[in-house]
């Protein structure tokens, strides 16, 4: 039993981070990292739209038979 975990430049602030592909948030397709998305909640709801949920799987390594491929 392996474990895996994406790596990818945040698509908001460019800093690498390490996240579960199955659910990570994204914008037009590229991951957004905890920080960020922690910081634009505040802001969406300030706007009236739905804040972005993740949970503590979202950034988190997961089991390699989890892994969903397209």
């Amino acid at each position: 039993m392996g474990f895996a975990i994406c790596f990818s430049n945040c698509f908001s602030c460019n800093r690498p981070f390490g996240f579960n592909p199955n659910n990570v948030p994204a914008y037009d397709g590229q991951p957004v990292c905890k920080d960020c998305v922690d910081k634009a909640n505040p802001i969406r709801i300030e706007r009236g739209l739905e804040p972005i949920h993740y949970d503590e799987t979202t950034y988190a390594p997961i089991n390699e038979k989890e892994l969903r491929w397209p």
